[in-house]
């Protein structure tokens, strides 16, 4: 007598309802990780502009001019940029 027990075999031999919910479960761990994974790339990003605007801003650099150059990109600015205009 032997078990030979696989995923396939329990997820086949299931009920309806219960696959329905193995498949739920399974299509929104799938959003959840894409969710996670944009939300990364979008922080990292936001991490960038930051540091690279903060380096500007600590480099020396003639505060009016900067103010200018960040007062030119009125509309797409982000994060300490904001804040300084």
């Amino acid at each position: 007598m032997t078990a030979d027990i696989s995923f396939v075999d329990l997820i086949l031999e299931a009920s309806l309802l219960v696959q329905l919910v193995m498949l739920i479960l399974l299509g929104m761990s799938v959003v959840s990780w894409a969710m996670i994974i944009k939300r990364s790339k979008v922080l990292k990003q936001a991490a960038k502009e930051s540091d690279e605007f903060e380096d500007k801003f600590w480099s020396g650099a003639d505060l009016s001019q900067i103010y200018q150059d960040v007062k030119k990109r009125k509309d797409d600015l982000s994060g300490t940029e904001e804040i300084f205009l």
